[in-house]
């Protein structure tokens, strides 16, 4: 199995609730792929490194690191999702 990061950048104001929910459908999403989350890491909120068009009055987001392993298919699977 290959090891593989993905980093996950949300809205700063996303409720805890719906981050759950998101990292949940993340997790379910490389399962379903035969793949295996390792571990998910909080960052917290950071200053983005660029304004993003759709969002000029956004400048920090909620850091999420999911460390996973699995087969090639697995980040396919979850960028599908993001």
């Amino acid at each position: 199995m290959n090891h593989y990061e993905a980093l996950c950048v949300l809205h700063p104001k996303t409720t805890e609730e719906k981050v759950k929910a998101l990292l949940d459908k993340f997790t379910a999403k490389i399962d379903g792929a035969k793949g295996q989350v390792d571990k998910i890491e909080s960052w917290g909120k950071r200053r983005l490194p660029f304004v993003l068009q759709s969002y000029k009055d956004v400048r920090e987001g909620l850091y999420y690191l999911i460390r996973f392993s699995g087969p090639s298919k697995a980040p396919t699977e979850l960028q599908t999702l993001l």
